[in-house]
């Protein structure tokens, strides 16, 4: 981990180059470099990694393929509806595995955790995948319980 040898942040701006500021840091932890009363290096979730930008993809008529690698260096496909491709494609996708074994697909955005297919239904309650596939998010393969007014 590189960013370990990395000194303070004087400016108290991202160092991953998004310009936003960060928080300033409640509580030392020289493992990760934090500085009680300093700023955080990076907003959780950035990162200066060229790893962390955008995954390959592939059009295929109205599904849009976007390619996760594993950790072990394994490529697993996340199918998505067409018309969501240019929404999502902002941001850097990854695997996630449930306590289940399922894979999702997620990312980081505002400095949350988010899986896509609750990215992709923001109003509806619970979102289920009909065929059990947790990477395939196209329109038809998601039904959901709608939040209550």
């Amino acid at each position: 981990m590189e960013d370990k040898q990395v000194g303070p942040n004087p400016s108290g701006l991202c160092m991953c180059g998004c310009g936003r500021k960060t928080k300033t840091v409640t509580k030392s932890d020289r493992r990760h470099g934090h500085v009680l009363g300093r700023p955080f290096r990076f907003i959780h979730g950035d990162s200066r990694s060229p790893v962390k930008g955008p995954n390959k993809f592939k059009l295929c008529r109205g599904t849009a393929v976007i390619f996760l690698e594993r950790r072990d260096q394994a490529v697993l496909e996340c199918l998505i509806s067409r018309k969501d491709f240019d929404r999502v494609r902002r941001h850097h996708w990854y695997l996630n595995r449930n306590g289940k074994g399922t894979f999702y697909a997620a990312a980081w955005i505002d400095s949350a955790q988010v899986q896509l297919h609750k990215y992709l239904c923001p109003g509806w309650a619970q979102v289920n995948h009909e065929n059990g596939n947790g990477l395939d998010n196209r329109c038809e393969n998601l039904r959901g319980v709608r939040r209550a007014h």
